[in-house]
């Protein structure tokens, strides 16, 4: 359950991200939701049992939807700090 909602959380994320941002142009759009996926997943598998937070996939666990979440954002805001970087 946690994989799928972690999933999902990334997914919207990264749609967010290019909402705010006024992304208009497919492909980047495309990359913004799989960086916020794998966000998502590295930071929901790999640092919710840091925290203490359950992560077996039967269970739903709302630390590690926020910790998913935060991951998610993390690796967006990085990944736009350094498509601005190339650009300039």
């Amino acid at each position: 359950m946690n994989l799928i909602i972690w999933l999902v959380v990334g997914a919207v994320l990264g749609r967010i991200a290019c909402l705010v941002m006024r992304v208009e142009d497919k492909a980047i759009v495309a990359s913004s939701i799989a960086v916020g996926i794998l966000g998502a997943l590295f930071s929901g598998s790999l640092l919710t049992p840091l925290f203490g937070f359950s992560t077996t996939l039967r269970d739903f666990s709302a630390g590690g939807l926020l910790v998913a979440a935060f991951g998610a954002i993390v690796l967006l805001a990085l990944s736009g700090f350094i498509a601005r970087g190339r650009a300039h």
